[in-house]
């Protein structure tokens, strides 16, 4: 793979193509994984802690609605490892941000002693859920790349950059 080949600044992709596949790399956020079986079309997100604010997740869904008739009760969602609210610390300023955009969710805020931190992959969830997606429709791998960093890349574990790559494509 080589970065320089990659489409700029993109947080999320969408296609109906068969046999194309969606590639993203990560390095503690959130990969989110979308399949309409119905039209047929899938898409993949980066819900780092700035798309998660803006709510990548739910306009992905909604560019899908408009490309391919796409309906929210349709789609398998999947939320794939990503650093976890038991390592994710952030500063004041980022949950001011989450506290505006969440109102009614301070449960994605987390403080313990005397730190705060953020769940991205329950804020991921309340979007999808404000636009239609079934909680039932959404699967969270609940591994914190942080935690499990002999399994995943973890730039807060590691230091350094680096990425995990997540793909996804329409086979049949």
């Amino acid at each position: 793979m080589n970065y320089a080949d990659a489409i700029p600044e993109t947080d999320a992709m969408i296609t109906n193509n068969r046999g194309l596949a969606l590639m993203m790399c990560f390095a503690d956020c959130v990969p989110i994984f979308f399949v309409d079986p119905v039209k047929r079309a899938i898409g993949l997100a980066h819900g780092g802690w700035k798309g998660t604010l803006k709510k990548i997740a739910a306009k992905t869904l909604r560019r899908m609605q408009d490309e391919f008739g796409t309906s929210p009760k349709d789609c398998l969602i999947g939320i794939g490892p990503a650093i976890g609210s038991c390592c994710y610390e952030v500063g004041d300023a980022v949950i001011d941000k989450y506290k505006a955009a969440f109102p009614e969710h301070e449960e994605i805020l987390i403080e313990r002693a005397g730190k705060n931190y953020l769940d991205l992959w329950r804020a991921n969830v309340l979007g999808l859920q404000e636009v239609g997606v079934p909680q039932e429709n959404i699967d969270v791998a609940g591994e914190c790349t942080c935690c499990q960093k002999a399994w995943y890349y973890s730039y807060r574990a590691a230091n350094q950059t680096g990425r995990i790559a997540a793909l996804i494509a329409l086979k049949i």
